[in-house]
Parts: structure tokens; sequence; C-alpha cells
């Protein structure tokens, strides 16, 4: 099972309205991409004069109750956990509340087999003080290869990330390729800009 469908399953809804992919990869797929992005609109409780002030370590965050940065799911034959991995606050303290911040958070689960993402969510506090989901990303890590799966530019606003890209053929353990795909900040969702895609050496067993 993809790691879309089992997001889904805990509650990240992957939206029809997904962004348009600026290019797509060139390398064919066994059964299409595993990452997407989408734009969505979703109100979190509460009144916060600044984005910075929002505790996203203890945030209902509309997937999973978080508690110290951390959620976890346990049932025979079934584990999950969601745990919050970064925030970067994309612009300034403003006197009016308003401000975004890119929050990434990993997700792994354990049932048939192991699956393992990493979900990004834009929020915003404007123009009202409320926190607000603006967009969202997904794309699956559970082999991604050795690099680190994502990095962010504050300088350039350009976020990358490094998606599993399963090729005809490939066994559920072993990709053939990795998606490098480039999104950026331009104040409002993030803009996919553009992919490639990196072939793996072969697995010797």
């Amino acid at each position: 099972m993809s790691a879309m469908k089992i997001c889904c399953r805990l509650g990240f809804s992957v939206l029809a309205m997904a962004c348009a992919f600026a290019q797509t990869s060139p390398v064919p797929y066994a059964d299409g991409p595993s990452y997407s992005a989408t734009k969505e609109e979703h109100s979190y409780p509460g009144s916060y004069r600044s984005i910075r002030i929002v505790d996203f370590r203890n945030l209902n965050n509309g997937m999973v109750p978080l508690r110290n940065g951390h959620y976890e799911h346990n049932e025979p034959n079934d584990h999950s956990s969601v745990d919050l991995d970064s925030v970067r606050y994309l612009t300034p303290p403003s006197r009016t509340g308003e401000g975004f911040a890119l929050v990434i958070y990993s997700w792994f689960a354990v049932g048939g087999t192991a699956q393992a993402a990493a979900i990004t969510r834009l929020c915003s506090t404007f123009p009202e003080a409320v926190c607000k989901l603006c967009s969202r990303s997904i794309w699956e890590t559970h082999n991604a290869g050795p690099r680190p799966t994502w990095s962010f530019d504050p300088k350039t606003n350009i976020l990358v990330v490094r998606s599993d890209h399963y090729r005809p053929g490939d066994a559920h353990c072993c990709i053939s390729a990795v998606d490098v795909v480039t999104f950026r900040w331009t104040g409002t969702p993030f803009v996919h800009t553009g992919i490639t895609t990196e072939l793996l050496p072969p697995v010797s067993h």
C-alpha cells in the first residue's frame, strides 16, 4: 500500500485539487509519483498575536493531537507515529499578526509493510489572528537513500524534497530511483518549480 493511501487512513487527506506540477519526471513510474502537493484551508482553534507564539508541538493540527511534538498509535499489527521535525518562519514578526510558518512532520507506520513519509504544512495568521492551514505536501521517504529527505533555504525560500520513485519491476524494499522535487514560496502556497530523477545503483544481495 502506498504512503498516500495510508496517510489517508490516518487522517492526512490528500485532496483531489492537487496543484498542477510544472514538470514531471521522464523516468517511468510503477504506480505514479509518491509525492503530492495540495492547496487547503483549515482553521485551528484559538487566536494568536503572531504565528511565532503558536505551540505547534502541542497543537491538534487537524491530523493528530501532538504532545511534546509526538503522537503514537499502537494496535496489534498496526503501529504509527507522527513527529514534529521543524518549524521555519517565512516572514519577520508583524504588529498586525501577519505571519507564515513552514511546519514539517515525519510519519512512520508498520502494518503489513513499513511505510514512511514526510508532510509539510504552510500555516498563516493573516489576515486574521487565527492559525490557518494554507497548503500541504507529502512525499514518501521509506527508501529515499542516505541523504536528508528535505532541505529549506530561507534566503531563496526554496524547499527541496527527495521522494521514493518506484520504477516498473522494483520490489517494495528496493527502489531504483529518487525524485528530487523543488518548491518555492512566493508569499502564498508553495509553487512546484522543477523535478529531477536520480537513478540509484542496483542493490546487491
